[in-house]
């Protein structure tokens, strides 16, 4: 499977994150995290918008409200007004209309990135509570809980990882993922599908139409780790009883390069070559020049490939 994805990435142009995301060690950081799950969210709302407020983000403002304390309450109360905010935003939006574009106007993308990036902070209250205490919403909450507003915490997010994500969407928007969108219907697709036993539970990113998406972010994209190759694998053994119908893997490094890296086939049934992407509308936000960032990598290779761990 390694060996099929480095021969299968054509990609060459890395996004770097600004100085307001910050990277430790030369590694990706806590909040290059955030901001990574911020962009799985607002892919996935691309297909669907079935679940507008992440499950696990929804939990971790449910913990919050599990203490009685001035600062807990008020966070719980914050989240919630939020949750509110982005279901609204996502259905006015219509993120998921298939005669739309994949992208929204530049002061609407810019609005809802805060929106996920404090629904971001919150998830990690969920997955890692110590974690949490560190993060700018729970640090501003601290500091004066009178004064903490869903306002102020919308203005919380730097800059720089607001226009990650942006970037980010906009690069997709003009890549492989604006043909699968194009193809497939909302009821086609499940975001944050989970595979469960009686031991552990698990979730990716998305399934669309037996397609298994995971999205990661990383500043090393030449090549598929092989934690990620045994973590995709892993997905497919999970799913014992075919809940999900998943017929190939994808593997797209996203956060950090410029488009999608190819597809990783995890089985030897052919997949048809992706059709020429749809007519799009003139733009109506600003782009970077081609010059600086080469054209958009659409993936052309629609061979066969046997995959080897």
């Amino acid at each position: 499977m390694r060996k099929n994805f480095r021969a299968r990435d054509h990609g060459s142009h890395i996004l770097l994150p600004g100085p307001g995301v910050g990277t430790e060690a030369g590694n990706v950081g806590t909040e290059a995290g955030n901001v990574g799950t911020a962009i799985d969210y607002r892919l996935r709302l691309a297909f669907t918008a079935a679940e507008p407020v992440d499950p696990l983000a929804s939990e971790g403002i449910r913990l919050t409200g599990q203490y009685r304390s001035d600062v807990s309450q008020r966070m719980h109360a914050v989240g919630r007004e939020l949750g509110v905010r982005l279901k609204e935003t996502v259905l006015r939006l219509e993120l998921d209309n298939r005669e739309l574009p994949m992208d929204r106007s530049h002061d609407e993308e810019e609005g809802l990135a805060r929106l996920l990036i404090a629904a971001a902070w919150y998830q990690v209250n969920y997955r890692n509570p110590f974690g949490f205490a560190y993060t700018p919403l729970a640090i501003t909450a601290h500091e004066d809980p009178g004064t903490f507003t869903l306002e102020r915490l919308l203005k919380l997010p730097h800059r720089d990882m607001v226009a990650d994500v942006v970037d980010q969407l906009y690069k997709t928007a003009d890549g492989p993922l604006e043909a699968l969108r194009a193809r497939t219907q909302p009821g086609n697709c499940v975001p944050g599908p989970t595979f469960a036993t009686h031991r552990l539970a698990v979730d990716a990113d998305l399934t669309v139409d037996g397609l298994l998406l995971d999205f990661k972010i990383t500043r090393h994209t030449r090549t598929l780790r092989q934690a990620d190759a045994w973590q995709l694998i892993g997905y497919l053994l999970l799913d014992a009883e075919d809940r999900y119908r998943i017929d190939t893997s994808l593997h797209p490094a996203l956060p950090r390069i410029r488009a999608p890296a190819p597809g990783v086939p995890l089985n030897l049934v052919p997949q048809p070559c992706p059709g020429p992407p749809t007519p799009r509308a003139a733009s109506r936000r600003p782009r970077p020049s081609q010059g600086a960032l080469g054209p958009p990598q659409r993936r052309g290779d629609c061979e066969l490939h046997s995959p080897n761990p």
